[in-house]
């Protein structure tokens, strides 16, 4: 009983109760939530670690990927058998191998029982490295290129490749496509294909009568032919056990290794998950709870503190608002709270001090407006000097340019006057007499820059009559619709224009305006006219200095002027000479090089013509760029007709397919020169003209170009019918082959 007396007479020990209370329950909820955060965390690290399994392994698939596509054929792998991808696999296959036994030791492991799930994730991943070290043996045993089988194997058909007749290097030819054909296509009807054709030269080999085959010969190429087909096979072999597809052989084996053990570590951070899930969720439950029952328990204090504590005190800042407003009678109301604890002794004194402070207010509200009306007065005076001073200091600084110093002038003025906006304008002494004008130099509003060209004569307007009467015109209360007064800012008429004139003893030098949405205080009106002498002075100083550099700057540009044109004028004589020299150099190289040109072109028509009839040369476009006068003749065209134009207009064959057979004849791949096959002219009449024609390509300077002869003494065939072109084309293609 004796505590509980305690704690209802003193505020500060029923705070304390309470405090200590809502503390307990606080201590209570935060430690049973940090338990269980505690075990969060460490489900959580575990989950790391098997985001971490995943990440290796995505990690290691990835350079399984860069080694198929590019480390396989790099040089470093084809010598050593090892390369960057190999080794970053083997780094990361032993990181998940370290994590998975780390795993097995792991208490969250333990009490989800997923140590079995994690034995399976292991041999996974041992399965998965044994079918890739595998795939990298077949793979360096293979080779690429210059190595292993392959490299062995292109030894072979390069000597079969070597061989001296046309027909056998068409057979090595063929041979070296099918092979490529499967290595880039995978498909086993391109190893057929290639033992059949090989079937085909061993049976040429031994057979055909050619002088170079002799019993040597014979055995030698017979003999590269079984070597390269065997080395052919070993390779495809090889490409069979590695996989002719992504999900045969060893890729395939890797690929459904992989996705197996991706769906087991997607269960295994599944079922950590879950748990973790659980145990946070239950911590944010405690915590809940706790913060419920600590409100429940706050409100109930709070409820039943109220009474005792916060009505006496509203009560109190009431009573104190109300004497603050000058209602002296409030104070009655605290004669009626009688309170043992510290707020009934905060009342007692307070109405002891409220009799004090009313006593003494009347002295002290005398006194601060004798204070008040002084300070002002003070306020005023040191605003007018210090703004003088200011606006001297600005003036000094700007005396080179007039239009500068008036802008820093009007800019600073309606800031410091608190103006909505300003002018100035400075009498133009260029004007003729009897008309001088005065123009407005530089203009300011609401903090910006207003660029304003306005001229105003003697008399004009408010400012006008300010320059004409040389006095302050002051307006007030200007009303919207008053458009008659006409301001030198424009026709907005604002609540207050001051226009005061920038004058000396002698005479007026310009006007300042200012414009404001409040009227101007007397003291303010004072300060701008000051201000306005000081103007004056500088401004005629301004105007005097610039009429003076004018002078000079006139007298030194003519000066410059005359030393520029004189420099000007030798310039240009040398370059006219420089440009002359070069030009007729340029024409005489250009000369030279034509003639040349011209003569090797003459040259070398000359000598074929010598050999052939009929000459056509084109270039790499095959258009056109030389023809002789046979064909001319004997087509029917004219020169101009035929030059710049593609070599089909004369050629009746289709010309892609006289191309494509080019690229199929081994005489010119390594001669660049075709023997004589049957083609079909056409002359500008349409008539056929059937001749024995060779195709050559040369390479000169200007590029490359293509030849196209015969010899006339081949007859020419006008209206041949279906029967004879058909025979004609049988023939050709017997004479090709």
């Amino acid at each position: 009983m004796a505590v509980m007396n305690f704690f209802l007479k003193s505020i500060k020990n029923k705070l304390r109760g309470s405090y200590l209370a809502l503390i307990v329950l606080a201590a209570a909820g935060g430690i049973l939530s940090y338990v269980l955060l505690l075990k969060v965390k460490d489900y959580q690290s575990s989950q790391n670690d098997v985001k971490e399994l995943v990440s290796l392994l995505s990690e290691a698939r990835k350079a399984e990927k860069d080694f198929i596509l590019y480390d396989r054929k790099s040089v470093t792998f084809l010598e050593n058998a090892t390369s960057s991808s190999t080794e970053k696999h083997r780094e990361k296959i032993n990181h998940m191998k370290r994590l998975l036994s780390t795993l097995q030791e792991d208490a969250v492991v333990s009490n989800l029982d997923l140590k079995a799930q994690i034995d399976t994730i292991g041999r996974g991943v041992e399965n998965y490295a044994r079918s890739f070290a595998r795939l990298v043996s077949l793979m360096h045993r293979r080779g690429f290129k210059d190595h292993g089988l392959e490299g062995e194997m292109r030894e072979y058909v390069h000597s079969l490749q070597d061989t001296k007749s046309d027909a056998e290097k068409v057979y090595a030819y063929g041979l070296r496509r099918h092979e490529k054909d499967f290595m880039l296509r995978k498909d086993e009807k391109y190893v057929t294909r290639l033992h059949i054709l090989a079937d085909e030269f061993q049976e040429f080999v031994s057979t055909a009568d050619m002088a170079h085959m002799n019993q040597v010969y014979r055995a030698t190429t017979s003999q590269s032919i079984q070597n390269y087909t065997r080395h052919f096979d070993k390779i495809v072999a090889i490409e069979k056990e590695i996989g002719l597809t992504d999900n045969t052989g060893i890729m395939g084996q890797l690929k459904a290794q992989a996705n197996a053990i991706e769906p087991l570590t997607a269960s295994l951070q599944n079922a950590i998950v879950r748990r973790s899930q659980k145990l946070f969720n239950d911590s944010g439950l405690v915590l809940t709870t706790s913060i419920i029952i600590i409100l429940i328990f706050g409100i109930v204090f709070a409820l039943a503190l109220s009474s005792a504590i916060s009505r006496p005190i509203i009560l109190l800042d009431e009573v104190t608002r109300n004497v603050l407003k000058g209602n002296q009678q409030a104070a009655e109301k605290l004669a009626s709270v009688h309170l043992k604890d510290e707020i009934g002794s905060l009342i007692k004194n307070f109405r002891f001090m409220l009799q004090s402070i009313q006593q003494n207010m009347a002295l002290v509200t005398e006194k601060n407006a004798k204070l008040e009306k002084a300070s002002k007065e003070e306020g005023r005076r040191r605003w007018a000097v210090e703004g003088l001073t200011l606006f001297s200091d600005l003036m000094k600084n700007e005396q080179n340019d007039l239009k500068r110093l008036s802008y820093t002038i009007i800019s600073q003025l309606v800031k410091y006057t608190e103006s909505a906006q300003g002018g100035i304008f400075i009498i133009n002494d260029d004007t003729e007499q009897g008309n001088t004008t005065m123009d407005l130099k530089a203009c300011y509003a609401f903090e910006r820059r207003k660029k304003i060209s306005l001229q105003i004569q003697k008399g004009e307007g408010l400012v006008g009559e300010a320059w004409r009467e040389g006095d302050t015109i002051f307006l007030t209360d200007i009303p919207e619709n008053y458009l008659n007064i006409r301001s030198g800012l424009g026709h907005a008429p604002p609540r207050c224009i001051l226009i005061v004139p920038i004058k000396t003893e002698q005479r007026v030098e310009g006007i300042l305006e200012l414009s404001a949405f409040q009227p101007f205080k007397d003291h303010v009106i004072t300060f701008v006219e000051h201000l306005a002498e000081r103007i004056a002075t500088t401004v005629a100083s301004v105007k005097m200095q610039e009429r003076t550099t004018h002078l000079l700057e006139e007298a030194n540009i003519m000066a410059e002027e005359l030393r520029t044109n004189e420099e000007e004028m030798r310039q240009n004589m040398e370059e006219l000479q420089a440009t002359q020299e070069e030009m007729s150099r340029n024409h005489k190289e250009a000369q030279e090089e034509r003639k040349k040109l011209e003569v090797q072109m003459g040259v070398f028509s000359h000598i074929l013509s010598k050999v052939y009839s009929g000459l056509i040369i084109t270039n790499s476009q095959y258009n056109i760029s030389f023809v002789n006068k046979y064909i001319t003749d004997r087509l029917f065209y004219a020169q101009h007709e035929l030059l710049g134009r593609n070599l089909d207009t004369l050629i009746h064959e289709s010309l892609p397919h006289v191309l494509q057979e080019l690229n199929n004849d081994p005489n010119y791949l390594l001669n660049n020169f075709t023997e004589a096959r049957m083609l079909s002219l056409k002359d500008k009449h349409g008539k056929q003209l059937i001749v024995k024609m060779v195709i050559f390509k040369v390479s000169t300077s200007s590029g490359q170009h293509f030849g196209f002869a015969f010899n006339k003494q081949d007859k020419a065939i006008s209206g041949i019918s279906d029967s004879t072109k058909a025979s004609t084309q049988r023939s050709t293609l017997q004479s090709q082959k």
